[in-house]
């Protein structure tokens, strides 16, 4: 395997650095980004703690140990991220839970993207 492009090293060390700021509340801190959201868990407490809301309308999650539960947990997230008005293209469920490096990043930096502009008053 190829080592990680510098800038992809960099998105990822910056947003486990932001999404542990805001997990932090929740008493839950992230180590391998693209591990620890493989289950879905995470990107949806990481959602529950940037809106303030709920996720349970949405689904519940399982303890994500098979992968047929951690894609449950994500279809949890990704059913959220439409009411949310976060816009998500080329990103499929399967991408997170396998892990893939651009597709995680991806995901990640649309969420935030679309919570830093809200939160500066920008709309959402």
């Amino acid at each position: 395997m190829a080592p990680e492009p510098v800038w992809q090293q960099l998105q990822k060390k910056t947003f486990t650095r932001y999404i542990n700021g805001k997990l932090a509340s929740k008493g839950l801190e992230i180590n391998d980004l693209y591990e620890d959201v493989k289950d879905g868990k995470i990107l949806y407490h990481f959602l529950e703690a940037l809106t303030g809301a709920s996720l349970k309308k949405y689904g519940r999650l399982n303890n994500g140990r098979m992968k047929i539960q951690r894609v449950a947990n994500m279809n949890v997230v990704f059913a959220f991220l439409p009411d949310a008005d976060v816009k998500i293209s080329n990103i499929g469920v399967l991408d997170i839970v396998e892990g893939k490096p651009k597709s995680v990043l991806g995901l990640v930096w649309s969420i935030i993207a679309f919570y830093l502009v809200r939160d500066i008053g920008g709309g959402g």
